[in-house]
């Protein structure tokens, strides 16, 4: 398994932008993703059977964070993500999956030597995006969820943290610190 990178993200945050820019950059794989939307002709970016597996292993995760339940990891979930990558037609090297930050216990538990990314936007403009593009966003506690989420990720790990959002000069930075990783 080469340089799985993780883009962990919030709702309407440009993490398709940075997933992207991962791709080009390294030469991720990526795999079969979700549809395309506006302004990214390649779909959304994310890998849709691993979402399903995801789904499948651990629920919604915003209905979880509504709960107020944590999502932790579970033996077998890295095996379960490569049989289902190779499947996909991963064959080797460099590989990306954008990801809400709430699951990031399983992934970071499970891909100990992935590189992670977090993704960051402010409330209003999260519920701005989601209002124009009709994005469906639980509630202020699921929001809420997800910046501790990213706190714990940047506090336990070497992070690159970016919020295009608010600042575009953040993918160029990124692409440096691709170019280092």
């Amino acid at each position: 398994m080469n340089n799985p990178y993780f883009v962990f993200t919030m709702a309407r945050s440009k993490s398709s932008w940075v997933t992207a820019t991962v791709i080009d950059a390294v030469g991720a794989w990526v795999g079969s993703c979700s549809g395309t939307v506006e302004g990214y002709p390649r779909g959304q970016l994310e890998n849709r059977k691993i979402f399903e597996l995801q789904r499948s292993w651990f629920g919604r995760g915003w209905e979880m964070a509504d709960a107020g339940r944590t999502i932790v990891a579970r033996p077998g979930w890295r095996s379960a993500v490569l049989w289902t990558m190779k499947g996909d037609g991963y064959t080797g090297g460099p590989w990306v999956y954008k990801v809400s930050a709430l699951y990031w216990r399983p992934f970071m538990a499970s891909f100990p030597e992935a590189r992670p990314i977090t993704v960051r936007r402010d409330k209003a403009g999260i519920l701005a995006s989601a209002k124009r593009h009709g994005g469906n966003i639980a509630s202020d506690k699921v929001l809420d969820a997800h910046v501790r989420a990213l706190d714990e990720i940047e506090a336990n790990f070497d992070a690159f943290s970016c919020n295009p959002s608010a600042d575009p000069g953040d993918i160029e930075r990124l692409k440096e610190w691709l170019a280092r990783s």
